[in-house]
């Protein structure tokens, strides 16, 4: 299959706003590096508040070491810090930057190059990202494990499983897309692109 080529009018509003096709090697350590960071911000209430309940200062394996209630409250909070760190930060402080991505110079944009909006973010990172792919993102874990501490074991083994599968696939979409596109970019209608020097 022919691949297609940018005409000369997108090539130059590309040009003008000062942003290029990124690197899959570029986004994958923007991924690692966000994952990484986000993880820890969201393990501090956690471990916070195990540490008050258990007298142990460690990071629990998991939420279901907690009372239910506790583990519940403890969860969500890491939920509300990895949606802070991956919707917040890229709206209001970094426009479609997380910190790994403004790092390695990178940012999200919508399919038409203009700035992400909540709308876009919502989607792309709460229905693609967590619920979806649901093995990229802390989020992902705690939502898991808070299936886990009221009783719904079954459907946190399914989702365990899903976590691996979908993820992998998301991958293989993204080495073979046009636009290196995961599965929550498609959802979102967003890409991920290079910022230009001086822009």
């Amino acid at each position: 299959m022919k691949k297609r080529k940018m005409n000369k009018f997108q090539k130059a509003v590309l040009d003008r706003v000062g942003i290029k096709k990124v690197s899959k090697i570029r986004r994958g350590l923007a991924v690692g590096v966000d994952w990484y960071l986000s993880s820890m911000f969201a393990s501090i209430p956690i471990l916070y508040i195990y540490s008050v309940v258990s007298g142990k200062a460690e990071t629990p394996t998991s939420l279901a070491l907690m009372k239910p209630g506790v583990g519940i409250v403890a969860g969500m909070m890491g939920i509300m810090i990895v949606s802070l760190y991956y919707i917040v930060i890229p709206l209001k402080k970094n426009k479609g930057q997380t910190l790994g991505k403004r790092l390695l110079g990178i940012k999200v944009v919508q399919d038409d190059g203009s700035d992400v909006n909540a709308k876009v973010l919502l989607k792309r990172e709460i229905l693609g990202v967590a619920l979806i792919e649901g093995g990229i993102v802390a989020s992902s874990k705690y939502f898991r494990e808070i299936l886990l501490v009221i009783g719904l074991s079954k459907v946190y083994e399914i989702l365990v499983v899903l976590a691996m599968i979908i993820p992998f696939v998301s991958i293989v979409i993204m080495l073979f897309s046009k636009n290196s596109k995961m599965i929550h970019d498609f959802i979102g209608r967003t890409k991920v692109v290079e910022i230009a020097e001086g822009k």
